[in-house]
């Protein structure tokens, strides 16, 4: 197993634990593009090759770590309910 695949299932694994969604290849290209054009909140730089961001996505936040090299998201940190009712 390859690095990317192996990246991929991990992060299909934290997304069904900790987001209780099932991550695809569809939904990895969704945050991904997010982050490509700036649609996501850069959180910090982990590494010269992994970023952490907070992507918006159906009425959730989900802090994510992202491989520039790999152009994918590695894996789901934690998740937020956004909160619409106190606007």
């Amino acid at each position: 197993m390859n690095k990317k695949k192996a990246e991929q299932r991990h992060a299909l694994r934290r997304f069904s634990e900790r987001a209780q969604i099932r991550f695809s290849k569809q939904l990895n290209a969704v945050f991904c593009r997010k982050i490509r054009n700036t649609d996501a909140i850069f959180v910090k730089r982990s590494s010269n090759r992994v970023t952490i961001w907070d992507i918006e996505h159906e009425k959730r936040t989900y802090t994510c770590v992202y491989d520039k090299i790999r152009k994918q998201i590695v894996t789901v940190l934690k998740v937020r309910d956004n909160d619409l009712s106190s606007s």
